[in-house]
């Protein structure tokens, strides 16, 4: 997912996008941002060890409240197929 946004922003930098094209490139730096946030939390817990004290799902919590549940409500019938 990370790779597609780089590559649709990169674009975005190289030629003029349609109406529908720049709304999906909208959508890829706010997944990036959110991406990059909790990639941080990330490495801090591990550099700290604090990865083995925060509950399991916690880091999916914080993907959450950066993006929105709107996000990742539709995806959750699918949690139980593709866990």
């Amino acid at each position: 997912m990370a790779d597609f946004c780089g590559g649709i922003l990169e674009a975005r930098r190289n030629i003029s996008l349609s109406t529908r094209q720049a709304i999906i490139a909208k959508q890829c730096e706010i997944l990036l941002d959110a991406f990059s946030k909790v990639g941080i939390i990330a490495l801090v817990d591990e550099e700290t060890g604090y990865q083995y004290e925060r509950e399991r799902n916690e880091l999916q919590k914080q993907l959450q409240k950066v993006l929105g549940l709107y996000v990742l409500e539709k995806p959750k019938k699918w949690q139980k197929i593709f866990p």
